[in-house]
């Protein structure tokens, strides 16, 4: 599989817009408290987290399909926050889907397809590896991450 190109920076994760996608991959960096929000005239505050995500359309487990990299994109919704705001801090990622439970109206991270986790798996471990490949070119080191940072399951 390909390794991403950076699609964009920043923005907000817009759950809609992704309920088609085969997985996620969403790598939390940072959270950010009780942020004021308006909308429709109304203040409400929430939590606001901060994160890398690998958007994997259908095409992109394709021959030479490529997925899709936001770097530093906010993530509002309370439930998909609340759910992998453990994560922060931990160098930890997680490969989910997001869609609507069933009978709910609000939105949150489901499980993939298992060949779809098993994909993006795949992707995030050779993404790693020529990282560290990098790594060890520029410093001349070897570094065993174990597995700290392999994507799970929330």
């Amino acid at each position: 599989m390909a390794i991403g190109k950076k699609q964009g920076g920043g923005g907000f994760f817009k759950p809609a817009d992704h309920t088609n996608d085969l997985a996620i991959l969403v790598e939390p960096k940072s959270i950010k408290r009780d942020q004021k929000n308006e909308y429709n005239g109304q203040i409400t505050y929430r939590d606001e987290l901060t994160a890398d995500v690998t958007v994997f359309p259908n095409s992109s487990l394709k021959p030479n399909g490529k997925p899709e990299v936001y770097q530093n994109m906010v993530i509002a919704s309370k439930v998909l926050v609340s759910t992998i705001e453990h994560l922060v801090g931990t160098g930890d990622a997680v490969i989910q889907t997001v869609g609507k439970p069933r009978g709910k109206n609000y939105y949150d991270w489901l499980d993939p397809e298992p060949d779809a986790q098993q994909a993006v798996l795949a992707y995030y471990e050779s993404r790693e590896a020529a990282s560290a490949g990098v790594e060890d070119d520029l410093f001349g080191e070897t570094s065993d991450p174990g597995d700290r940072g392999r994507p799970r399951q929330r």
